[in-house]
């Protein structure tokens, strides 16, 4: 297979082939990260797969880890011979991403880099949040990427039910898709495969116990995931998935499967919040102050809203913790040099 062909399979086209001219780095090739691990990276080029670390400035700043390579990054590497690691030089600018703040620190945390679609995992099994669902949406939408919400599981429910959880997810999706599936039993997976064309990148995203690992497993046609069962009293599972990772689908699409996450804060400021709650933003030129807070300020259109029953109350209490989160996350941030 000519090599251009093997890159495309990657999800390499002409943006990233621009980004690569203007970077420069004479002697450099390309390669896609598959696999992170300790400052160690798993990657695939035009002539397969091999192992990389970071060089010069990357490989000093790796305690920033921002600044090192997430899965589905394209890089470029100084290729070397015999059995020792490729030397990685610089990331190429990101198309799209997902991100979120790393738990318990003021930093960005990349999840998947380059992506086209984002799968936000739930399970109609009495699992389905909308609360962590807007917070998934808006970081997917900030990162440039589109969102669906994937219901799986929803040969568990009563058909009478199911029509119930797709309108609540529909109401918090603001316009993404809502696909009901049954990663085990195979349904709705005709929805799915849309999304799944050759050279495009999906990724996978969800808590624990929602199906993440099944799903792949049916999508790969074979079983390259471990999967675990739930709890029988509140449907949570184990992590059955240790490490982010890129594969190729027998559809000819790239699919990042990523660890379930319990604590979901996205990454980004005022515009990450917009992005989840346009209703109530679209309120905001009416509130009596400019840089209304809609938290407890007098002529707060937000609030009145919220009081004439006009918007729902728990969705604006989300909205409102989305805020203070921010806020906070400001306040611990260090100081740019």
């Amino acid at each position: 297979m000519p090599a251009e062909v093997r890159l495309k399979a990657l999800g390499w086209d002409e943006w990233f082939k621009e980004r690569a001219r203007e970077a420069g780095g004479k002697g450099l090739v390309p390669a896609r990260v598959i696999e992170t691990h300790q400052r160690i990276y798993r990657l695939a080029g035009a002539h397969g797969e091999f192992l990389a670390k970071p060089t010069g400035k990357m490989f000093r700043a790796a305690d920033k880890k921002s600044e090192l390579p997430a899965v589905g990054d394209w890089v470029l590497t100084r290729p070397v011979s015999g059995h020792d690691e490729a030397g990685i030089e610089l990331i190429l600018p990101r198309r799209t991403k997902l991100s979120r703040e790393a738990a318990g620190e003021a930093r960005e945390q990349v999840i998947g880099a380059n992506l086209d679609t984002v799968f936000m995992v739930t399970s109609c099994f009495h699992e389905f949040n909308e609360r962590r669902a807007e917070r998934y949406i808006a970081a997917i939408r900030d990162g440039g990427a589109d969102p669906v919400i994937v219901l799986n599981k929803c040969d568990l429910v009563a058909p009478d039910v199911l029509p119930g959880l797709v309108a609540a997810a529909q109401a918090v999706a603001t316009g993404a898709p809502v696909l009901a599936v049954s990663a085990k039993a195979g349904i709705g997976f005709e929805a799915l495969a849309a999304h799944l064309a050759p050279g495009r990148t999906v990724c996978l995203v969800g808590s624990s116990g929602v199906g993440k690992s099944t799903l792949l497993n049916r999508l790969m046609g074979s079983n390259v995931a471990k999967t675990q069962a739930v709890r029988d009293d509140d449907s949570r599972g184990r992590h059955t998935t240790s490490a982010r990772s890129l594969r190729i689908l027998p559809s000819g699409a790239l699919l990042i499967d990523t660890p379930g996450m319990r604590e979901f804060a996205p990454w980004g400021g005022e515009e990450v919040i917009e992005q989840a709650f346009p209703e109530m933003e679209a309120l905001s030129p009416m509130c009596r102050f400019r840089n209304c807070a809609h938290d407890a300020e007098p002529g707060c259109a937000v609030r009145e809203a919220v009081t004439l029953g006009r918007l729902e109350k728990p969705r604006y209490d989300a909205y409102i913790k989305l805020r203070r989160e921010k806020a906070a996350a400001r306040k611990k941030s260090p100081p740019k040099r």
